[in-house]
């Protein structure tokens, strides 16, 4: 059963007054259940208890935040870090000395903490921590991967169908996110992507996989301050051949506006201006009162995308970004998150015929580009 949420409780048992009549009891709950976590299992409770016990009921060093707050709260993965190693939402050093940052998820994705329950961690710190300190607990941001799996197969090994050599990759694919993924400074691996999904079946032959990345940024009214500009950081280098695109919003019409790198817009080397647009029909239609140039850049050598405000037009919504990331290996910092969106990605699986016919299919071999 869920650790949070209970909100009905019932007696496993009768009970009865002197005279043996049973007893009808009400239970009301004040408040849904939070800050619970499902039940450890053997090999959790043999990597936290020594934890916890190091801990020794205080928060000093890295270590003993984690302990002190996965046992507090339903956080399953923590990441702690100085303010003299802060870094603002642009990416630029920005120490903070006096606070502890602290980033928390719980085993689902995204797995945001919720306010009481950030409380309660809080109240909880203020009691074990270093007098002089400051918390601040920020919510992770997730980039997602996303694919397009092409394999080959040797259909002689398999009874299955292409349909279901396909399925078994997903799987693979969602198994490795799992296991690899999800937690603070994890590190995505291509070699052992393609690997996880070669694998997944002694027919798969070869795969190739093209990786890109999508961020959502959600704006809120709260956001919609003077001068306060969206800032989309993906935390690397973005290829700059793979243009930035976005999904639709809309600003209190019914046309849809998208935000697309200009092509023909390079102002310096790896720094790209932004135009908003909508479309009639198949033609980019850029928004008449507002330029390329006051839309926003793109900076493909640091990952980071500024919106201008102008955009938003005070309007709350929420942007996917979607970018190509220059590497194929990728590493989360502080409060990011790697997660791989299986639904989103496509896979699809073809007899290999040099496999299954030998050296007569070669000259008609259909090989996979790479992009």
């Amino acid at each position: 059963l869920p650790a949070n949420g209970a909100t009905t409780f019932t007696l496993s048992s009768t009970l009865r007054d002197s005279g043996g009549a049973a007893l009808t009891i009400n239970v009301d709950s004040a408040t849904i259940s939070a800050s619970g976590g499902e039940k450890e299992s053997i090999e959790n409770i043999r990597a936290n208890a020594p934890l916890i016990f190091g801990a020794q009921d205080r928060a000093v060093t890295a270590t003993d935040y984690k302990a002190i707050i996965q046992n507090a709260s339903s956080a399953a993965y923590i990441s702690v870090w100085g303010g003299e190693d802060h870094f603002d939402e642009e990416g630029n050093a920005n120490p903070t000395n006096g606070t502890v940052y602290i980033s928390a998820k719980t085993a689902d994705t995204p797995g945001f903490l919720g306010t009481a329950e950030k409380d309660a961690i809080l109240a909880v710190l203020e009691n074990k921590g270093v007098l002089t300190l400051r918390h601040n607990i920020i919510d992770p941001v997730i980039v997602y991967l996303y694919f397009d799996v092409f394999a080959k197969y040797d259909s002689t090994l398999t009874s299955l169908s292409e349909s279901a050599i396909a399925a078994k990759i997903r799987t693979a694919m969602g198994a490795f996110d799992s296991a690899n993924l999800q937690d603070y400074g994890g590190v995505f691996r291509f070699s052992k992507f393609l690997n996880a999904i070669d694998t997944s079946d002694p027919a798969i032959l070869s795969t190739v996989a093209r990786l890109k990345a999508y961020k959502d940024y959600a704006r809120t009214a709260a956001d919609n301050t003077a001068g306060a500009d969206g800032v989309i950081n993906f935390g690397g280098a973005l290829d700059p051949d793979f243009p930035l695109t976005t999904t639709s919003f809309q600003i209190g019409t019914a046309t849809e506006y998208y935000l697309e790198a200009d092509p023909a817009s390079f102002v310096l080397e790896g720094l790209q201006n932004l135009r908003m647009y909508y479309l009639d029909g198949t033609t980019h239609v850029e928004r008449s009162d507002l330029n390329v140039g006051n839309a926003g850049t793109i900076n493909y050598n640091t990952g980071r995308i500024i919106v201008e405000e102008d955009v938003f037009n005070g309007t709350a919504m929420t942007i996917r970004f979607f970018v190509k990331p220059s590497s194929d290996n990728l590493v989360a910092k502080r409060n990011s998150i790697i997660s791989i969106d299986t639904d989103l990605s496509t896979v699809s699986a073809s007899v290999d015929r040099v496999a299954l016919l030998g050296n007569y299919a070669a000259e008609t071999y259909a090989t996979i580009d790479r992009q």
